[in-house]
């Protein structure tokens, strides 16, 4: 689980697996990096002008406390395929969480739109959708901008579906599965807390209490990427990969 690994490799693609703690690229002098540890071993994955310098072919990024997978270019006409269907809304990826009661409650949340307060747990299948801005010291955090009230309708529009929700074996906790296509920096975790149910073990977003880290042996974010289908850059067939989904590890 603490190890990076090739999930799936071809000519123009990789299926990357990033673990938890690590950066998917290189921030400052913070260590390894998902990209650092690539281009050891697929040295065309960093030539390819990606949407950085430290990014090269890797398509999106994870934070650095969620696991799961990330796509990778290794080559420029794969990439700037990949970067088209990424635009269009055409690569889905899948995400495990298991969401629970906050501990705190973080401030600057704005009101929740008609029609989603006091809907969490819902049943069935909904979505949240917000822009987002930065938040608080340094900018780390960030805080979702309600659609109705964007001045003058500015900023992209991200939207996180709930496709799956069950009870966890705690009370008042829940394992749910969600999906998004493009995604915002810590887009899953500010929805879910925004909606009153944050993901296990963030201590951003009001799980678990500020520099609590919680179990040196277990992940403190319960967070998984465990899904992506896209179309295949060379040939344009559907490809979906998948993992074991958070409720198994």
């Amino acid at each position: 689980m603490y190890e990076p690994r090739v999930v799936y490799e071809s000519p123009a693609f990789l299926v990357l697996y990033k673990p938890p703690f690590m950066h998917t690229v290189p921030l400052g002098s913070s260590g390894e990096s998902l990209f650092g540890w690539c281009v050891k071993r697929y040295p065309g994955l960093g030539r390819v002008r990606g949407k950085t310098d430290r990014d090269g072919g890797i398509l999106h990024r994870l934070d650095r406390e969620t696991r799961g997978l990330v796509l990778a270019a290794l080559t420029q006409e794969a990439f700037e395929n990949l970067m088209r269907q990424q635009e269009e809304d055409r690569i889905v990826k899948t995400y495990g969480a298991l969401l629970v009661p906050p501990l705190f409650a973080p401030p600057g949340f704005p009101p929740l739109p008609p029609g989603l307060a006091g809907a969490f747990p819902p049943e069935g299948r909904f979505c949240v959708e917000s822009a987002f801005r930065a938040y608080g010291p340094g900018r780390k955090a960030v805080r979702p901008v309600a659609v109705l009230s964007r001045p003058g309708g500015k900023g992209r529009v991200y939207r996180t579906t709930l496709l799956a929700a069950e009870q966890a074996d705690a009370p008042n906790c829940i394992y749910a599965k969600l999906s998004l296509t493009r995604g915002f920096r810590h887009q899953i975790r500010c929805h879910m807390a925004w909606l009153g149910f944050p993901v296990a073990g963030d201590t951003v977003y009001g799980a678990a209490a500020p520099g609590d880290t919680g179990d040196a042996e277990k992940p403190p974010l319960a967070l998984k990427a465990q899904g992506l289908s896209f179309l295949d850059p060379e040939n344009g067939a559907p490809r979906e990969f998948f993992i074991p989904p958070l409720i198994e590890d």
